[in-house]
């Protein structure tokens, strides 16, 4: 979102250098960064005397910030269900990356993905419902729950792959529409985006960079 706005920023990454991996850098400066609930990620935006962390308390003050949100209900009621709906789709994910490791066999993990490729196709059948062709998701306007969608039906489409999405002539077509943003499209196309991993190093998928 802020390629997009083309803001300034300056992107702050803790490297864990490893294995074995070191997190000192992070939590010897976790205390100073003047955060009421310290995390990962945060932001601070001066210009606005801002501090917050969690990321979707982030997302939504970014897409006010910005212009991207609902001014008025019912797109706003609409966003802040599509919110919660693409966060239980990370969610998912994250339990299988993380919280049901260590899998006993590699045909439990096989298993675990097929149910996750089962329960993502019926996700992606919802919001092919859901759309109208032309629009994006909560109407006529760009807003922040677009780019949470992309980025997550994204990760869905590198991650767990499948055709699900290509059945989907509406959904295509919207993911295809986000990718010719004009502030976005070279971004989303480079090796600075697509060879980056998606998470952390104990993820059991997704925890590496591209070569």
């Amino acid at each position: 979102m802020l390629r997009y706005a083309k803001a300034d920023y300056n992107d702050v990454v803790y490297s864990l250098d490893g294995p074995p991996y070191n997190f000192d850098k992070y939590f010897g400066e976790k205390e100073s960064l003047g955060l009421d609930f310290a995390n990962l990620p945060y932001l601070k935006d001066d210009e606005n005397g801002v501090k917050i962390t969690e990321s979707m308390a982030i997302l939504r003050y970014l897409g006010r910030k910005f212009g991207l949100f609902a001014t008025s209900d019912p797109e706003l009621a609409t966003e802040d269900m599509l919110m919660m709906k693409l966060n239980d789709c990370v969610e998912r994910m994250v339990i299988a990356n993380y919280h049901k490791q260590p899998y006993a066999t590699e045909a439990d993990f096989e298993k675990e993905m097929e149910q996750l490729r089962k329960e993502h196709d019926s996700t992606l059948e919802l919001f092919e419902k859901f759309l109208v062709p032309g629009k994006w998701l909560t109407g006529d306007k760009l807003s922040y729950v677009d780019f949470l969608a992309y980025e997550i039906f994204d990760w869905y489409r590198e991650l767990v792959p499948n055709d699900s999405l290509k059945k989907h002539e509406k959904l295509s077509a919207y993911m295809k529409r986000f990718e010719e943003l004009e502030n976005l499209k070279d971004f989303l196309a480079s090796d600075e985006y697509r060879k980056n991993a998606i998470f952390g190093p104990f993820a059991k998928f997704g925890n590496k960079k591209k070569e």
